[in-house]
């Protein structure tokens, strides 16, 4: 959202495999701007089941708990299928059900290029949402390249994010917004 683009924030994200297939997650957003606020607390649940085809269909659930200048407190069930091919192509369909209903659409591409002699990969994405059913079209892209190194148990991964969203959606918009990212994540 425009929140995460504006500013310094730390993002935290917990991911509990309840069985082999089914995952709860809790992600948190901390801006760091003009004071610390915590504006948004995320609770998901996600099925996943592998196909015989090699491509993974996905379902879940997601309750947003944001703070009213983003919108509130709203949830969503989605759905979505990603192929084991070279760009991994992907496309989920949300459902917001709660505070303005309606489907947002979303179709991804990425790939990951292992280097030689380097513990980690080049990695880079792109994707496009539209929206059916509250502006009905295009609301915005996103191209995303970084870097992800191995140390150990831990993975470390710069990247940035160029955004693009509709006019329709942020006026002020009037090309590519970067955005820094960098994430540190552990397995235990």
């Amino acid at each position: 959202g425009k929140d995460f683009q504006q500013g310094t924030s730390l993002q935290t994200s917990l991911n509990y495999n309840i069985l082999n297939s089914l995952t709860a997650a809790i992600w948190t957003n901390l801006r760091m701007e003009n004071g610390f606020a915590l504006t948004e607390t995320d609770y998901s649940l996600q099925w996943r089941a592998i196909t015989a085809g090699r491509a993974q269909a996905s379902f879940g659930a997601v309750w947003y708990d944001r703070a009213a200048a983003l919108g509130g407190e709203t949830g969503e069930l989605y759905a979505g299928a990603d192929l084991n091919l070279p760009v991994k192509p992907s496309l989920y369909i949300y459902y917001e059900w709660h505070r303005h209903p309606g489907a947002y659409i979303e179709g991804s591409l990425s790939h990951h290029f292992q280097l030689p002699n380097y513990k980690g990969s080049v990695d880079l994405s792109g994707n496009l949402g539209f929206d059916v059913g509250r502006t009905d079209g295009f609301v915005n892209g996103k191209v995303s390249v970084g870097f992800t190194r191995f140390l150990g148990d831990w993975r470390l991964s710069p990247s940035v994010d160029l955004n693009f969203p509709a006019k329709d959606i942020d006026p002020l918009a009037h090309n590519f917004r970067p955005v820094f990212k960098f994430t540190a994540s552990r397995s235990f």
